[in-house]
């Protein structure tokens, strides 16, 4: 019993560590901040805290290039293509799972 929670526990340890690898090899702290904090240039909304298959579906989508929020469907269809189905629910799960800033500046 012990070793599954272990195991469950180090899995979850591991699953948030490469969410934040992911988040910053790709380059999405550039725009949205080191923990998906930041309004998007400084103009739309903070990620962080969102629903991990709203994030999911917004990636899928900005990759396929059929996403373009805000005009920036061109600048993310880049951002996105190279992910994998696998590192977009990773990328989700650690956004999700981002707290909220104290004061969010719109």
């Amino acid at each position: 019993m012990k070793l599954v929670v272990s195991s469950l526990v180090l899995g979850t340890l591991l699953l948030a560590n490469d969410g934040a690898q992911l988040f910053h090899k790709h380059g999405c702290s550039a725009c949205h901040g080191t923990h998906a904090e930041t309004p998007t240039m400084g103009k739309f909304g903070v990620i962080a805290g969102k629903k991990a298959t709203a994030i999911a579906s917004d990636l899928k989508a900005y990759r396929a290039g059929t996403l373009d929020r805000y005009g920036m469907g061109d600048l993310m269809k880049m951002q996105a293509k190279h992910l994998s189905d696998a590192d977009i629910d990773v990328l989700a799960d650690y956004i999700a799972t981002q707290p909220l800033p104290e004061k969010v500046n719109p």
